[in-house]
């Protein structure tokens, strides 16, 4: 028997009072299109979805209380909740990121029904542990560059800047092309293929669509010249002032995160090993800097030396979009887009304030830096010569 012609679409459930029913879930954002005493018909905006309550019989009355969820995806999960709330809606269970992936809020309708507002973008129907007979494709980083293209789009709107200049300027998207790192505005064909024809397209979801096609057929992001790596870490040759920058990245190929207590080891050998790379190969270096949303994390901070943690603090000014030191957040160590991190994040957007965009992540980047000394006593590396004498 073929099921392409199977379509889940429509959800009921009994209520018994029709009309308190109607003005909570019309509060919710439904629209209802059939009505009657005992009947309501809502269609879901945005899709071809619809949902329905009926007045309960006695029997259903009678009955044991509904162990039924019915969930409603919304893309804004937080900003939604917090308007539900200020019209005194009561939610037993706040935005909560679950283990499946999801992000998930729970309230209760006027009967008891419970209702599961989330958000899963790909999680839904494409989770990673998806049954192989079942995959039909993969969406692969789109909610990334989801992100990032309404973060560009946001910033174009409110500063007046092309948008053309905003994506190349507030997004990752040249280095993830395999374009290089680049400080300002790119010039090369390359991404003039990608940008021109994205800057005639009319709506987001075309640009979207746009940039997602252009990423599958990109070349793999490469790293800057000189940049040397020891394992998830790397850091560049110190600049004219002797400061060295440190960078951090998944290297691992395990499925765990590379920040699990189990790798604490691991990856402070590999800074042990850095910087003994560093201090043979330039000796002159004075000062170690660091830029990144990971020091809100004290599972990246302890693995490092205690001044140069302490000294974490906002950006003397705004720190690149360019790379990963704010956009990094939204990613998990498999690669997956966060969802609870993508919703505060979208929450913030209607109220970007260009003066201060980096408040619009929920993880600003902070600076830190300390002198390379400590690094050296703290790994137990003796120091170079022209540092000893």
């Amino acid at each position: 028997m073929s099921n392409d012609d199977l379509s889940l679409n429509q959800v009921t459930v009994s209520v018994a009072d029709v009309a308190r029913a109607v003005d909570f879930y019309c509060l919710l954002g439904l629209l209802p299109i059939v009505r009657s005493a005992h009947y309501v018909r809502f269609i879901v905006p945005g899709n071809e979805a619809t949902f329905s309550v009926h007045l309960a019989t006695e029997s259903t009355q009678a009955a044991a209380p509904s162990t039924t969820v019915v969930y409603f995806e919304s893309a804004d999960l937080d900003a939604r909740v917090a308007r539900l709330q200020a019209h005194n809606v009561v939610f037993t269970q706040p935005p909560t990121d679950q283990p499946w992936d999801w992000r998930e809020a729970r309230l209760r309708d006027p009967d008891g029904n419970t209702v599961c507002l989330y958000h899963a973008g790909k999680a839904r129907v494409n989770p990673d542990w998806r049954l192989e007979q079942s995959k039909g494709g993969s969406p692969g980083l789109r909610d990334y560059w989801d992100l990032q293209l309404r973060f560009a789009e946001a910033v174009s709107r409110h500063t007046g800047r092309p948008l053309g200049e905003a994506v190349a300027v507030y997004t990752n998207f040249h280095r993830r092309f395999g374009l290089g790192v680049v400080h300002g505005v790119p010039a090369s064909p390359e991404w003039s293929r990608y940008v021109e024809p994205l800057v005639e397209l009319a709506s987001h979801e075309e640009r979207l669509s746009w940039t997602e096609a252009f990423s599958r057929q990109a070349a793999d992001e490469t790293f800057p010249p000189g940049e040397r790596r020891f394992g998830c870490f790397a850091c560049d040759p110190p600049d004219a002032a002797g400061t060295l920058r440190l960078h951090f990245s998944n290297r691992d190929a395990d499925g765990a995160s590379p920040l699990h207590a189990g790798k604490l080891a691991r990856r402070q050998a590999e800074l042990r090993d850095l910087f003994s790379y560093v201090r043979d190969a330039f000796p002159a270096a004075l000062t170690v800097r660091g830029g990144s949303w990971l020091y809100h994390l004290e599972a990246y901070r302890r693995l490092f030396p205690p001044d140069y943690v302490a000294s974490r603090r906002p950006p003397e000014r705004l720190l690149g979009f360019q790379g990963y030191s704010s956009w990094g957040q939204f990613l998990d160590h498999r690669g997956r887009v966060r969802p609870g991190p993508r919703s505060r994040f979208l929450a913030n957007l209607p109220n970007l304030d260009a003066n201060r965009l980096g408040e619009a992540f929920p993880l600003p980047a902070l600076q830190v830096s300390a002198p390379v000394q400590s690094f050296y006593g703290y790994f137990g590396i003796t120091p170079p010569d022209s540092a000893r004498s």
